[in-house]
């Protein structure tokens, strides 16, 4: 539910957020089955990226709680095809588009329709809140760059490269 998400949010900048993390992030959008799936698991692997994960599912907008309530759990790693049987493999640790969770969160789901999405501005308001969300999965990853795949931020990039200085 909204409220869930909202308020592990809340608890999650409340707990892990710092201030004086330096945002720097590389936005790759797409159309779908473009390769940009591809293009992202090849920069996960380089290490300097932090992303969102299968792992921090179920609690994407916390997943640094999610971390601390799972660290003793032994998850099972397994290795599984896409649905889009593409022949691209994923698991617990492999990166995905995780984000737009955080924009159906903020923005109240309004930019869906019944058969598409629609373009929208975002407000800094919202470009704040944004920002907090990238420094809070930039310290779980011990990363220096925010890695962000998401094709909905078509969408999104005007503002998002207006105002999140250092991206890409």
């Amino acid at each position: 539910s909204k409220l869930v998400k909202s308020t592990l949010f809340e608890l999650e900048k409340i707990f892990f957020l710092k201030k004086e993390v330096n945002v720097k992030c590389l936005f790759i959008t797409g159309l779908p089955r473009s390769g940009s799936t591809s293009l992202l698991y090849s920069l996960d692997n380089s290490n300097l990226f932090g992303s969102l994960k299968y792992s921090d599912m179920p609690f994407i907008l916390s997943p640094n709680i999610w971390k601390n309530l799972t660290y003793f759990l032994k998850k099972k790693n397994e290795d599984f095809e896409r649905y889009h049987q593409d022949g691209i493999i994923f698991n617990q640790d492999s990166p995905e588009a995780f984000e737009e969770v955080f924009w159906m969160n903020l923005l109240n789901e309004k930019y869906i329709g019944k058969n598409l999405i629609h373009y929208h501005d975002i407000n800094n308001d919202n470009i704040c809140e944004f920002k907090n969300f990238i420094k809070l999965i930039i310290t779980l990853r011990k990363s220096k760059y925010y890695l962000s795949k998401n094709n909905n931020n078509i969408l999104r990039l005007k503002d998002l490269s207006k105002n999140i200085e250092n991206s890409i």
